[in-house]
């Protein structure tokens, strides 16, 4: 990191071709209509998703693993511990519901293939440190490069607030609009494809679509792509049917998008969140397409 180059335009073309040649250009999220219209993150490029608390961000960042098993990544999990993060990744991986999973912790009796859940995901790391630094960041890709022979495709970043303590620091989101800056500089240093989920204004309801200026300024700028994300079931004014028929539904909305200039204006991307944290396409449900994803055992 921070290390400096200057290459000539002919050095520059023949990387754009080795990148173009590169399978693995973008990273998708395995959300259909997201993925439509961004494309994911390509080396140096920062994906944000933007949301209050409690409307399932850090669900999407494990959505985003579990849908790209053959790619190698790491999951910097500042806000949970491993073993929650594991609990969620079993569920999702092997279609469990995620409370029977938590029963099944509690009561010791887990079942046996859960152990090849390891085997399905050879290249994925989980890290809970806390506070944790841009600079152990590139810590722990060099030593994932030393263990794996290469560098992981992808990192999640759970949450920008905890990145390097922000949050602890004292001085508020001055401290976060500095890391979010900071993040971007790191995964253009890294070449790495980073997604990083980071908290909307706490004066906005969780119920209503995040917009550019959720982000208190911390992170859209420097973001190449941000998109929202909201739960409409919480809004106390529906009525009972209404918010019966809105439980378990998670919204998207893009708000930029580098690349490739999309937006989709202001059409809502609605997905179901099923009992094992799995994020599947409402729309696409509708229209009968095939959601379901293959047992793995």
């Amino acid at each position: 990191m921070g290390k400096f180059q200057f290459e000539t335009l002919e050095e520059q073309v023949a990387r754009l071709k080795e990148f173009s040649y590169n399978p693995t250009q973008r990273v998708r999220t395995g959300l259909p209509e997201i993925d439509q219209i961004c494309g994911g993150p390509a080396p140096g490029e920062v994906f944000m998703v933007l949301g209050r608390s409690y409307t399932g961000k850090s669900i999407v960042g494990q959505n985003i693993v579990v849908n790209n098993p053959d790619l190698g990544s790491i999951f910097f999990s500042l806000e949970m511990p491993y073993i929650t993060a594991l609990q969620r990744m079993y569920a999702m991986w092997s279609g469990t519901r995620h409370s029977d999973v938590l029963e099944m912790t509690e009561t010791a009796s887990l079942p046996e293939h859960i152990d090849f859940m390891a085997d399905a995901f050879p290249m994925h790391r989980i890290v809970d440190a806390e506070a944790l630094s841009l600079d152990a960041m590139s810590d722990y890709l060099n030593k994932y490069d030393e263990y794996y022979g290469s560098r992981p495709a992808f990192v999640v970043v759970d949450y920008l607030e905890l990145l390097g303590g922000a949050k602890r620091s004292g001085e508020g989101w001055t401290a976060t609009e500095v890391q979010a800056t900071s993040l971007k500089d790191w995964a253009k240093a890294e070449e790495m494809r980073v997604f990083v989920l980071h908290q909307a204004n706490r004066q906005e309801y969780s119920w209503k679509p995040p917009t550019e200026n959720s982000a208190r300024g911390a992170g859209y700028t420097e973001s190449d792509f941000v998109v929202g994300l909201w739960q409409k079931w919480r809004d106390p004014d529906l009525t009972y049917n209404d918010s019966l028929y809105e439980a378990n539904k998670m919204y998207f909305n893009v708000l930029k998008n580098r690349a490739y200039g999309k937006l989709g204006g202001q059409k809502e991307y609605p997905f179901l969140l099923e009992p094992d944290l799995m994020l599947h396409s409402v729309e696409r449900d509708i229209f009968g397409k095939d959601n379901a994803r293959p047992t793995p055992f």
